[in-house]
């Protein structure tokens, strides 16, 4: 993808047959519903994308998609609302970072999620649903008690 490339909103949304993301650009700025409905089956590199701030929906749908727990979000992210939401089969998540502010429906309808997800963020642009339908036990992070129970309460 070059380097002019700033926006990837639904561009390889419902591609099922691509398996493996392709090289992102260092200046893309929103990647919403970017792989929504395809089939990869491994995580992009994000680590150089610091002008990246929209991750909404980015995997939604992505059944292919078992474990994100390398997958890096950039410090320039603010918005993972639904970035997992659907993604069956899912069973490690990222850590998410201080800087997003929405997190709702992150990981909603993930069953196989489980254990423990990290959430650095306060979110105060909500997090309803972020853990709807999945199996997950605990949250940790750089959070307070009572928004990590907030947050547990949503599944």
């Amino acid at each position: 993808i070059p380097n002019s490339v700033v926006y990837l909103s639904q561009t390889f949304a419902e591609c099922a047959a691509l398996k493996t993301p392709p090289k992102i650009s260092a200046n893309v700025e929103n990647m919403q519903i970017c792989f929504g409905q395809s089939g990869i089956t491994t995580m992009p590199d994000l680590r150089h994308c610091s002008k990246l701030t929209t991750l909404a929906s980015t995997f939604f749908n992505c059944h292919n998609i078992v474990d994100a727990s390398d997958f890096y979000i950039p410090e320039s992210v603010t918005d993972c609302g639904s970035l997992f939401n659907g993604s069956q089969n899912i069973k490690t998540a990222p850590r998410i970072p201080s800087t997003v502010r929405k997190i709702s429906n992150i990981f909603k309808n993930c069953p196989a999620l489980e254990g423990t997800v990290y959430i650095d963020t306060l979110a105060p642009d909500g997090y309803s649903a972020a853990l709807l339908y999945t199996k997950v036990s605990d949250v940790q992070g750089n959070i307070p008690d009572e928004l990590k129970e907030a947050i547990l309460a949503t599944k």
